[in-house]
């Protein structure tokens, strides 16, 4: 069995699969480019029969194990080896251009479905397969928003695997006894931010993401604007990251950021610090769910009440899915990925791997993490709701285990299945190529924590992100 799991810190690009000499000599390139950078690269065993490789963003050691055995299933059914890689999402832009330069492309990889617009276009997936693979299953049992996040001049370019939202998560006891208006609104979060807030006792008023190097700060970013109706473009398609409604969720952050702690923090430490007890709001996505159940001995709830009750946070935290500004509509931000089969890929073979992934194994596939891998599939031509019903018998969980719908109740897991993957908004949705951009720049975490910083206004970072905006559209244009 050719199931390989290799991670970031191994990971340069991917090694040849010896279909030809063209690609043992890209591979020889990328092996120089990758020596350059000071990473260590894999190389690939020569395979005895048929093999494809596979780029997962699911790097925890569970999830590896997890999927190297559905992987294994696919393989004594179809014959067909498969690779793993393991891809750490803030280096999966760097690695998918430089193997589309070596012409050493993965077969199949897992991707947010905000690049595929972008990576179609270049001539990285081949949307003809990804679409053959959507007819294959059923277009009418995927969800319609997770299949307009993937599309591309009117073809499925890559086929809707799972995703998951940004909430605010809450305090419910704190803001009970203080009387505050859970947070819906810019408004009532800023009001329990500044009631809440005291840092002196390790206590602030919100944690969030602010790490500009992170995609975290970008979609919590993202999500904050979208409930003020802040866009990328207007209705034309022009750059409109000046109008008054960036320019009132750009002075919303600026009034909200005093409430956070000091420093830059990634999605684990901005969620840290809410574990801890110390943040009355949390913005980030469902990967929380389980660790404040104390689920998770790697990430445990540590506030001072969890010590006598480990699930004490999990009892205490209100969801809030969709938020709304002053000039916005109640919102939730949704991430989808997608899966994608490559222009360097073994059609057939890659095409049978993704097909496998999204109906025996799709299952499987979404128990690696059922909290954040939300079905964007919802069933089968025969049972139309069959992978949701699936999904609810998945524990989350990892030293211990339970089902979502036991720590927080039915009503509330009911509603988190109403929004991502079935109903969310994004800048993609609107501007697909552009946000792919947006997101390998990280243009607007940037701009934001120079804003943060004292260095510009918010009037200041509008224009900034509009100008670059405007350069970004014109290179796609041209």
């Amino acid at each position: 069995m050719n199931i390989v799991a290799r991670h970031p810190t191994e990971l340069s690009g991917i090694a040849p699969k010896k279909r030809s000499t063209r690609r043992t000599a890209a591979a020889s390139v990328l092996l120089a480019l990758s020596l350059a950078a000071g990473i260590a690269t894999a190389t690939a065993q020569e395979a005895a029969k048929q093999s494809i490789t596979f780029w997962s963003r699911e790097g925890n050691p569970e999830r590896v194990a997890r999927t190297q055995k559905n992987l294994a299933e696919f393989t004594k059914t179809t014959g067909i080896e498969v690779e793993l890689i393991v891809v750490d999402e803030t280096a999966l832009f760097t690695l998918i251009l430089v193997n589309a330069a070596a012409r050493t492309l993965p077969d199949v990889v897992h991707h947010p479905a905000a690049l595929t617009s972008r990576w179609a276009k270049e001539g990285i997936l081949n949307s003809d397969a990804a679409a053959e693979v959507v007819a294959d299953l059923g277009a009418n049992t995927f969800y319609e928003n997770a299949l307009r996040s993937v599309e591309v001049d009117g073809k499925h370019a890559a086929v809707p695997a799972d995703g998951s939202g940004i909430v605010v998560h809450y305090r419910t006891d704190w803001f009970e006894k203080a009387g505050l208006q859970p947070p819906k609104t810019y408004a009532d979060v800023l009001a329990a931010a500044a009631a809440l807030h005291d840092p002196a006792n390790k206590r602030y008023g919100i944690s969030m993401a602010t790490d500009p190097g992170n995609e975290a700060m970008q979609t919590g970013l993202e999500s904050l604007a979208l409930a003020n109706g802040c866009n990328l473009v207007d209705s034309a398609g022009e750059p409109d990251f000046d109008s008054p409604n960036c320019l009132e969720f750009l002075d919303f952050l600026q009034k909200l950021r005093p409430y956070g702690p000091e420093g830059q923090f990634d999605s684990v430490a901005s969620r840290a610090v809410y574990l801890a007890g110390q943040a009355a709001m949390f913005i980030g996505g469902t990967a929380t769910l389980h660790r404040l159940a104390g689920l998770d001995d790697s990430q445990l709830a540590t506030c001072p009440e969890c010590r006598e009750n480990p699930a004490y946070l999990a009892e205490n935290t209100g969801l809030i899915a969709a938020l709304a500004g002053p000039s916005g509509k109640p919102t939730q931000l949704g991430t989808l990925i997608a899966f994608g089969i490559t222009e360097d890929a073994d059609i057939e073979p890659a095409k049978q791997l993704v097909r496998y992934l999204m109906s025996d194994g799709y299952t499987e596939w979404l128990a690696q993490a059922p909290n954040i891998l939300l079905p964007a599939r919802a069933g089968s031509a025969e049972d139309p709701q069959h992978f949701i019903k699936e999904w609810r018998k998945l524990e989350v969980g990892v030293e211990r285990r339970a089902l979502l719908d036991d720590i927080y109740g039915t009503a509330a897991i009911d509603e988190l299945l109403q929004g991502t993957p079935r109903t969310f908004d994004s800048w993609a949705l609107q501007q697909p190529e552009l946000t792919g951009a947006v997101y390998e720049s990280l243009l607007v975490p940037q701009v934001v924590a120079e804003m943060f910083a004292g260095d510009v206004t918010p009037q200041e970072a509008a224009e900034r992100i509009n100008e670059e905006l405007t350069t970004i559209l014109d290179d796609i244009k041209n």
